[in-house]
């Protein structure tokens, strides 16, 4: 007798493979996404800083900082004239469950307040 089909075992052992391979990698591509883009919005904010300073060199006056952090979705850019600061605060969306982590590798990086 030929046998040209797979067994019903043989179909519920492919089936559980893929569902313990599923789970490993599905929590792992996640955390990959969410640290993605914890790298982007700091690579997005240390752009605007280094653009602020450069017009603060070059005009020795702050920029409107609204217009050049318009794309920052974790951080929002105030400045202080007086002692010459670019302060960066945390805004937290509804949305965007990465900022905290965005928000503590600015900390760890020296982001958070720049002096000029």
């Amino acid at each position: 007798m030929k046998k040209n089909a797979f067994t019903m075992i043989e179909l519920i052992w492919v089936i559980v493979a893929i569902g313990i391979l599923a789970g490993v990698a599905i929590p792992r591509l996640v955390g990959n996404r969410d640290d993605a883009k914890v790298a982007i919005e700091i690579d997005k904010l240390s752009s605007v800083i280094k653009n602020v300073g450069a017009h603060y060199i070059w005009h020795k006056s702050f920029p409107d900082v609204s217009t050049n952090a318009s794309n920052l979705i974790c951080f929002s850019l105030s400045t202080d004239a007086s002692t010459k600061k670019l302060i960066v605060t945390e805004e937290s969306p509804a949305d965007a469950t990465y900022c905290a982590k965005a928000h503590a590798k600015a900390i760890e990086q020296g982001l958070v307040t720049q002096t000029f």
